[in-house]
């Protein structure tokens, strides 16, 4: 019995890892999946006819729009298509197709793509119309005050407006919104979203004074999410506002709009140009570029820009600029020219960058800088001209103009109504001119009432002339301003025929340096009169009240060289050319001071030198300076 038992059990442990074991499985069917939706216009309505294909099948909505296509496998790309329609996927980013591997409802919107109407929508701010071709875009100057949003990259070659002008010059296809077709000088009052589509070859060919753009006005308007590229304005008449977005913008918000590889062609004087907006006013712009710019005034001898930079004119009252950036090329004559801003009154901006190419004349004086020319009442903070940029100055009509790597000429009737914060440059600036740049600085020309604070400055500053009288590695000239974490470094400071020359500022009257510092070379040929040189300072006043310099450093490793000998007498200071109180209650301090630098220069009785001061006027008090030559 026991062995029947044992045998028993064997048999079924047997059994048992067999039916474990199993087989192997052959190789297993195609699965096959059925997808199925729904196709509707903007409004709701079921659309029939429709042509859904997906994996080289095709079927048709039926009169609920209702479609199903069985027996797919693998991945298949979906999409819809009827004529006079622009259909879409449910779920994208207005993607007119979709891809699959599995059963899914896929559901379409459907927008009427033609001409007499657009794409759907009612015009209000919840329900914009939609644009989807070129004609529905120009339709927008029928209702300035209503709400737009473009949901298809759209080619303006499609459109033309203008009849072939018999030029060599291109065909125009665009004339601005709010011009000629408008009835209401008002401008557009409602908004407009690109959804980050294209608008693609923009012409204007204008000799319309009022301006040029995209926009002739926004009023109260809002522009987002738009892209524009490879547009062309030409000018060739006076102008007097010029952007590709807008060539005016009031009380307006700009977010998240970029313009690409655009052109600006002057022929005749303008006003105020700029790649994005010519003139702003009350305006908030955020998020923005404008990437590729090229403007050029190529008029007769006398046609000048007046206001030019390379992503806005000018800025008006309490206009605000954050995150936005330009790179431009800038050439021609002008009044104020600024990489980012040709000029800014009562604005704001906010972490902005500059790369720019700057290269004209200028009228008398006029104000050329790396990110703005001409600047009252404004905030600059976290803004940088970028490496690569240069200004290259021809000729000026006369000595007193104003040149900056940052800024040309700053100034307010109040103290510290014009500040920059942690602002940065690094730029080129060269010139050879016959009548002079009398203001020359690697971050501002002229600052009056200005405050600056930890801000850096990286230039080779290269100048050849006459009538050049300050220049200096950060400011050439500055009153009634502070100073206090600035640095400049790596900087090569080579001026002719300059009357001060100083490694941080030319001349210094009634403002307060601190803990700023100097790092490079200055290679002077010395002018004609006297001339005051420092590896600081040229030339310090103390004028009002007491003013102070302290805690500066000119760095082991910078030096001075004169590359001729003089005929007059030079003060060359490793800190400070000349400096002077206004008298015994208004006093010139001097503190705390650390300076290293070397001279080379020829033996002359006409030079006067000395490592901290070259020349006390009186009422300077020296505190705890520690200055010395380097051989």
């Amino acid at each position: 019995m026991k062995r029947v038992m044992v045998h028993l059990v064997m048999v079924c442990v047997v059994f048992l890892l067999f039916s474990c074991m199993g087989t192997t499985p052959g190789p297993s069917e195609p699965t096959s999946y059925t997808i199925q939706g729904v196709v509707k216009k903007w409004n709701g309505e079921p659309l029939q006819g429709v042509t859904i294909s997906a994996g080289g099948v095709s079927t048709t909505s039926d009169s609920q729009g209702r479609w199903s296509i069985s027996g797919l496998s693998g991945t298949v790309v979906v999409s819809a298509q009827l004529q006079n329609y622009y259909i879409v996927v449910n779920g994208t980013h207005y993607a007119t197709s979709t891809q699959t591997s599995d059963a899914k409802q896929i559901n379409f919107t459907a927008y009427d793509d033609v001409n007499d109407k657009f794409g759907g929508g009612t015009g209000t701010q919840d329900d914009p119309y939609i644009i989807v071709n070129v004609r529905q875009l120009n339709r927008v100057r029928d209702d300035l005050q209503a709400h737009y949003r473009q949901i298809r990259d759209l080619d303006l070659n499609d459109l033309r407006l203008l009849e072939d002008n018999g030029s060599s010059d291109p065909t125009p296809n665009w004339y601005p919104i709010g011009l000629i077709e408008s009835s209401s000088y008002l401008g557009f009052l409602g908004s407009y979203d690109g959804s980050g589509f294209s608008i693609k070859n923009m012409i204007i060919y204008t000799g319309f004074f009022d301006g040029a753009g995209m926009f002739m006005h926004l009023s109260g308007a809002t522009l987002k999410n738009i892209v524009v590229e490879n547009s062309i304005i030409i000018t060739n008449n006076e102008c007097t506002h010029v952007g590709v977005i807008a060539s005016r913008a009031v009380n307006s918000t700009i977010d998240n709009v970029h313009v690409y590889n655009s052109q600006f062609d002057f022929r005749r004087t303008s006003y105020f140009v700029g790649a994005l907006i010519g003139w702003s006013s009350a305006s908030t712009i955020t998020d923005c570029s404008a990437v590729g710019i090229n403007v050029k005034l190529a008029g007769r001898e006398y046609d000048v820009i007046r206001s030019a930079g390379g992503f806005v004119g000018v800025t008006h009252y309490s206009s605000t600029f954050e995150n936005c950036s330009v790179e431009a090329t800038v050439t021609g004559t002008f009044w104020s020219v600024g990489g980012f801003a040709g000029s800014s009154y009562l604005s704001i901006f906010k972490n902005c960058d500059s790369k720019v190419k700057l290269k004209g004349k200028l009228m008398a004086r006029a104000c050329m800088g790396g990110f703005v020319g001409d600047v009252r009442s404004s905030v600059f903070q976290d803004c940088h001209v970028l490496f690569g940029s240069s200004i290259e100055l021809l000729d000026s009509q006369s000595d007193n103009n104003y040149i900056g790597g940052f800024v040309g000429k700053a100034e307010d009737t109040a103290p510290d109504m014009v500040e920059f914060k942690q602002c940065s440059v690094d730029i080129t600036i060269e010139g050879s001119v016959t009548n002079g740049a009398s203001y020359l600085g690697g971050f501002a020309g002229k600052v009056f009432n200005c405050s600056v604070k930890d801000c850096d400055v990286e230039t080779t500053l290269r100048f050849a002339g006459n009538n050049i009288t300050y220049a200096g590695g950060f400011a050439g000239y500055s009153a009634g301003s502070s100073f206090s974490g600035c640095d400049v470094s790596d900087a090569t400071l080579s001026v002719d025929n300059c009357t001060q020359v100083g490694g941080f500022a030319g001349e210094v009257r009634d403002s307060d340096i601190a803990t700023c510092t100097f790092d490079g070379q200055l290679i002077i040929e010395p002018v004609g009169g006297n001339g005051y040189v420092a590896g600081f300072v040229a030339y310090a006043l103390a004028q009002s009240e007491n003013r102070y310099l302290s805690s500066c450093t000119v760095h082991s490793g910078s030096s001075i060289t004169l590359t001729a000998t003089p005929t007059t007498t030079q003060y060359i200071g490793g800190l400070i050319g000349y400096g002077s109180g206004q008298s015994d209650s208004i006093k010139l301090i001097v503190s705390n001071n650390h300076v290293r630098i070397s001279l080379d220069a020829p033996e002359s009785q006409n030079i006067q030198s000395d490592p901290l001061i070259a020349q006390n006027n009186g009422n300077v008090e020296l505190y705890e300076n520690d200055a010395q030559w380097e051989q």
